[in-house]
């Protein structure tokens, strides 16, 4: 990496070659762009995820494949790991083995966690040795366009003006476009709009021109509309992340020492809060709700946003589990019992159910106890220290290496208060950033190079991850799909069978066996079966045990009230806030 005396990378104007990085490029464009703008749709019984999954997936083992097809090609060198990806491995050994001291009682649960963490340790090891620079204006563009139609998704959505479009998740009256989740759509967009703000910030990009009015209106306009969408989702964690990271690309274009990057920084930085400012004026509808979360924060600040009883109930996950955690991916799995011995001591807190901390790194302290939780944090204090290290001496960072660092501390920001990392499609983001920014930032620490031609293990390993996770994302789409036809059938033989069938599915075995359940439940009630009853009840009651629900909770509540069943009725209740309790039946 050549730099320039002023601290910044050359920009390397050629266009990829698609003769020899064509693949590659196109591979990185769809992980990175496609899955935030599709879709499954009703094919699947799971509407959301599938296809994401897919285009995110697919390409990074048809990287991985040919990645290795050319090194033994041309005899190349084979992949460089630096301190990070080694790092990485560690972290990818420690889960691997979690089962060793820790029961899993969902192994569809922990499977699918484990699967994306490994996705994401390989998408960084590839980023590391193949992402050419030069195709990072492109992806921004893209991501950006890309943000803009989202935008119009969810405007079309909000206004139950998206009905006759297919390709629009039908979620009337929501703005979240194709992301399924206010949250998740807001975080895109701060993706997109940080993206458009690095894009501003090269000179030239598409022209040998420092300053170019029709390219910088156009870039200027598709910041427009995506920080319109950005405060429109009314997410203050996203917006909390973006305004960290937008505090790092300054901090960063200070220390740098290039007098046009500041001075287009300054410009962008200025454009951002003006726009930010005509948002607040021009959309006072979706705003006023987004300052009364504001101005919730402000007057219960005890309620940190209304996640103080999700905190908490956290922080009792972990008391209960301090040093062994309670299994990556089975947070929600223990968040009612976690919740009932939290309510037990904090009554005046409320009751709720959620999959997720609301915080990543709370999260991750419940998920693998007090090992996995301080691995963690010397990791993010070691590469901050790093960071802040080759700022303090004046080290030459480029400015690709400044977008990496920036979209890092988003991830960080908005971490603090939704789920950032457990969304695949926007996790891949966070691999990539990282993965640029550590050529720069981590130069002097040392590395380790494997040769793919005689390191057969390593070629081993990587190949068995990718071909491991292609086997069992594919065995799930088709259960997925199975689960999905018992639906369309109408004879009860037939459903049960298709749901058996899916039930052999590691990925969705425990979304099959409790649709069986409840189908086995509510065929015993049509047909007044007290056999089929008994089946589906005792079905229910076992997958609840092992993956507490508060759907299987409610309907067997039910149940064991309708059948003066007090025992069941009795130790269920301890889910249950104290106050309501005695109201039991």
């Amino acid at each position: 990496m050549g730099s320039l005396s002023n601290g910044f990378i050359e920009y390397n104007k050629n266009k990829p070659s698609f003769k020899t990085e064509g693949l590659s490029f196109c591979c990185f464009l769809i992980l990175l762009v496609v899955p935030n703008m599709v879709f499954s749709g009703e094919f699947w019984y799971q509407t959301l995820h599938p296809m994401k999954w897919v285009v995110t997936l697919v390409p990074l083992c048809i990287m991985l494949f040919f990645a290795f097809i050319k090194s033994f090609a041309e005899r190349a060198r084979g992949f460089l790991w630096d301190s990070f990806s080694l790092i990485a491995t560690f972290f990818l050994i420690f889960l691997s083995l979690q089962p060793l001291w820790i029961p899993i009682s969902s192994w569809s649960t922990y499977l699918l966690a484990w699967f994306s963490f490994a996705a994401l340790w390989l998408l960084y090891i590839i980023t590391f040795n193949i992402f050419n620079e030069t195709w990072l204006p492109w992806i921004f563009l893209s991501s950006g366009l890309a943000g803009a139609v989202s935008v119009f998704f969810a405007e079309l959505q909000i206004h139950s003006l998206h009905k006759p479009f297919f390709f629009i998740l039908q979620t009337p009256g929501h703005y979240i476009a194709n992301t399924g989740q206010q949250n998740m759509l807001a975080f895109w967009l701060a993706i997109c709009s940080l993206n458009l703000m690095f894009l501003f910030l090269y000179v030239p990009v598409f022209s040998k021109k420092g300053w170019d009015l029709p390219r910088d209106g156009i870039l200027i306009l598709l910041l427009a509309v995506t920080e319109w969408g950005l405060w429109n989702t009314t997410s203050r964690s996203a917006i909390f992340g973006i305004i960290s990271g937008l505090l790092f690309m300054a901090i960063g274009v200070w220390c740098s020492g290039n007098k046009d990057i500041k001075r287009r920084a300054l410009c962008i930085i200025l454009i951002f809060f003006a726009i930010m400012t005509a948002t607040v004026e021009l959309n006072e509808g979706r705003i006023g709700t987004l300052k009364d979360k504001f101005r919730d924060i402000v007057e219960n600040p005890a309620s940190v946003g209304q996640r103080d009883s999700i905190w908490l109930t956290s922080w009792y996950m972990f008391r209960q589990h301090p040093f062994r955690g309670v299994g990556l991916g089975h947070y929600k799995w223990n968040y009612l019992k976690a919740q009932g011995a939290m309510l037990e001591e904090h009554p005046e807190k409320k009751w709720q159910y959620t999959y997720w901390a609301h915080n990543e790194f709370l999260q991750w302290l419940c998920e693998t106890g007090v090992v996995g939780g301080a691995l963690l944090f010397t990791v993010v204090c070691w590469w901050f220290c790093h960071f802040v290290s080759v700022l303090y001496k004046k080290a030459p960072l480029s400015l690709e290496a400044l977008w990496g660092s920036s979209l890092v501390v988003l991830f960080g920001g908005t971490a603090l208060w939704t789920r950032p990392f457990h969304r695949i499609e926007d996790a891949v983001w966070l691999a990539v950033a990282l993965g640029v920014a550590n050529r720069d930032i981590l130069q002097e620490e040392f590395c380790v190079r494997f040769s793919l031609e005689k390191n057969r293990f390593i070629m081993a390993l990587f190949s068995g991850v990718a071909v491991g996770g292609l086997i069992f994302l594919g065995h799930g789409l088709y259960s997925d799909r199975l689960i999905a036809k018992a639906f369309e059938e109408k004879n009860m033989a037939l459903q049960m069978d298709c749901l058996n069938r899916a039930s052999q599915s590691l990925m969705v075995r425990s979304l099959a066996q409790k649709e069986l359940a409840h189908l086995l439940l509510a065929c015993g009630e049509g047909g007044r079966d007290p056999e089929l009853l008994a089946e589906g009840l005792n079905r229910m009651y076992a997958l609840f045990q092992k993956e507490p629900h508060v759907k299987e909770f409610r309907v067997l509540l039910d149940w064991g009230i309708k059948l003066g069943k007090k025992d069941l009725v009795f130790e269920l209740s301890r889910y249950l806030h104290p106050s309501v309790r005695g109201t039991v039946p």
